[in-house]
């Protein structure tokens, strides 16, 4: 499985603490910085920027990417979105929230920009993905 992917399935079941991370995934923690900025993405995904976790940890931003680039394989950028997309996804088929309230539950501003990118990688509306998922998870 790929880091990335073991990194989101991780933020998905909710885990907080360091030792909650699943052993592959702290095999690839060479860094304690990496490991704070996953606790801090769990708990800030809705408004997570990577420039505050740096100011309060005393940790350069460049070196925050480089060390989420090197360990996951991706962005912070990306990862945020994985993230979430993933708890959208989950609101879609277990509440009958109005898409307009899990797009804002899940830290996006913007709903044609949230309409935009969950078509582009799931090539369906939110309301299609609702219909057709109803019972899945």
């Amino acid at each position: 499985m790929h880091k990335a992917s073991t990194a989101v399935l991780c933020l998905q079941s909710g885990c907080s603490k360091v030792s909650h991370f699943p052993t592959p995934l702290l095999r690839h923690c060479t860094f304690t910085p990496f490991v704070q900025i996953l606790q801090y993405f769990n708990t800030n995904y809705a408004n997570a920027n990577l420039q505050s976790f740096c100011d309060k940890n005393g940790l350069p931003l460049y070196k925050a990417s480089r060390i989420l680039k090197s360990e996951l394989g991706i962005t912070f950028r990306q990862l945020l979105m994985q993230r979430r997309f993933s708890v959208a996804q989950q609101l879609l088929c277990t509440t009958t929230l109005p898409i307009s309230q899990i797009i804002t539950a899940v830290g996006y501003e913007n709903n044609s920009y949230f309409y935009r990118s969950f078509l582009e990688h799931y090539n369906c509306t939110p309301q299609q993905f609702r219909d057709n998922n109803k019972n899945n998870i």
